[in-house]
């Protein structure tokens, strides 16, 4: 039988302020990712959606945090201190969290499109609402983050055997795991919380996806398949080393032919 504190009947980051903010943020959490059916069925297509919106940005704010702390470490290595700065950083989190605000509206916008066309007419609010709820599966990018940081500073100093096993093994999980909790959970959250808010019919809520797929399948095969100039693939503590040489090297070069 559960616990009472899951059996809730509301929607408990719009009652944070009975339950409390980090209860109420834990609760809305474990509903949408666990019993995201019934989450969506309390979900109201009628007013405000602000609370969702602030339950997105707060989510964004964190994995936000998470990705920038780990960008900080990774490109601080081998990158003339004068760019490694708080004022860098914080530009940095500001400008991340800038972009994922914007990607929001897109993307509800663009579901909303789809939707619309297929029949829905509870507003953009409504789906805003969804997407903005849905955005709680970024959390699962700390879980990324996290690998990430090992493979750049702790795997490498295994030995070399070793390391190409866990390479193997983190590629697969990258592409299985990866495309589950990152393309197929979201698509899920969002099928499922649109076709309630807007109370279509499972066919119409398919056809409602038409457009979304075809617009991020098409984003999707226009990406480049190889990195751009200027982003580094993840360095081994060896060639870590070897760049922070050159650096130094390169320092002294300059510096001889200042004194000519």
């Amino acid at each position: 039988m559960p616990e009472p504190e899951t059996q809730v009947d509301e929607i408990p980051w719009e009652n944070r302020k009975e339950r409390g903010f980090f209860k109420a943020l834990r609760l809305t959490r474990q509903e949408i990712l666990f019993h995201s059916i019934r989450f969506f069925s309390r979900l109201s297509a009628e007013g405000g959606f602000s609370d969702s919106l602030i339950f997105a940005l707060l989510i964004g704010c964190v994995t936000t945090l998470i990705a920038t702390i780990y960008s900080w470490f990774y490109f601080s290595f081998g990158t003339p201190q004068e760019y490694v700065t708080p004022i860098i950083f914080f530009i940095v989190f500001v400008g991340l969290l800038l972009l994922q605000s914007m990607r929001l509206m897109v993307t509800a916008g663009i579901f909303h499109l789809g939707f619309f066309i297929a029949g829905a007419r509870q507003g953009f609010k409504a789906t805003l609402k969804v997407v903005a709820y849905a955005s709680v599966v970024e959390l699962f990018a700390l879980l990324v983050c996290l690998l990430a940081f090992s493979f750049q500073f702790v795997i490498p100093e295994l030995p070399q055997v070793v390391f190409k096993k866990i390479m193997v093994l983190w590629c697969f999980l990258l592409m299985t795991g990866g495309m589950v909790l990152f393309v197929v959970y979201p698509f899920f959250l969002y099928f499922i919380g649109l076709r309630a808010v807007h109370k279509l019919s499972i066919c119409r809520a398919l056809c409602g996806f038409i457009v979304p797929l075809s617009f991020f399948i098409a984003l999707g095969l226009s990406m480049p398949k190889q990195p751009p100039r200027g982003i580094c693939p993840l360095r081994t503590t060896e060639e870590t080393k070897n760049s922070d040489e050159s650096l130094k090297t390169q320092a002294v070069v300059n510096a001889l032919r200042k004194e000519k």
